[in-house]
């Protein structure tokens, strides 16, 4: 049985049976051996570096799955041929607004994405390319926050800054409160000279507590 971690059992969870799926940047293909193993669900893995997918051929060959899963190499989105979900995970939030730049190019009706960082612009550049979110969570794998989100195709009012993160889940409160402690941090090591950025972290630690003591 494989194992995966938990940002990636995270993704799992999200896709479904009818999906036609593409994990772009696979890396070690990981994600596609455990759905197929443990759901029947193929996934097509592609990335942009050649050595990664060796690695991820012997994964197929250890658990004899070379010919029932599909491996591409090539840059980003341009190895889509004809799936309708993309999987991004493991990248900066700035690498995949890249990747998905001519993302209105591909018939995608759904994005499963998972930024290491620049939660805000990366909310922002999809939902501008005509993408809803519709399901988020904070994930805390190996000491370290993550956000899943899932798109939909279509528009809604987007909060950058919160998307739809669940104030009442304990994983995003862990993150807010997380967050609040590294501002305090900041704030705390900054000299008078920066008092407008002092001042920006404090307005954006009151604007998170708000956020949690909504009902």
């Amino acid at each position: 049985m494989i194992k995966l971690n938990k940002r990636l059992t995270t993704i799992s969870a999200f896709i479904l049976k009818n999906d036609k799926v593409i994990d772009i940047g696979c890396d070690h293909n990981l994600l596609a051996i455990y759905m197929y193993l443990e759901k029947g669900i193929k996934i097509v893995g592609s990335d942009i570096n050649s050595e990664p997918l060796n690695i991820a051929r012997n994964n197929l060959l250890k658990y004899d799955l070379s010919n029932t899963l599909e491996l591409r190499l090539g840059d980003g989105i341009s190895t889509i041929l004809g799936e309708d979900t993309i999987v991004i995970s493991g990248m900066g939030g700035i690498t995949i607004t890249k990747i998905l730049d001519k993302i209105n190019d591909y018939n995608i009706k759904k994005l499963i994405i998972s930024p290491n960082d620049k939660f805000p612009l990366t909310r922002e550049f999809i939902t501008n390319k005509g993408y809803k979110i519709d399901s988020e969570i904070m994930v805390k794998d190996s000491n370290k926050y993550y956000l899943v989100s899932v798109y939909l195709k279509g528009n809604e009012k987007t909060d950058y800054f919160f998307g739809k993160l669940d104030n009442k889940n304990q994983d995003n409160i862990d993150y807010f409160n997380y967050l609040i402690e590294s501002n305090n941090n900041i704030i705390n090591k900054l000299s008078n000279t920066y008092n407008n950025k002092k001042e920006e972290l404090k307005l954006e630690n009151e604007m998170i507590i708000n956020y949690l003591n909504m009902e």
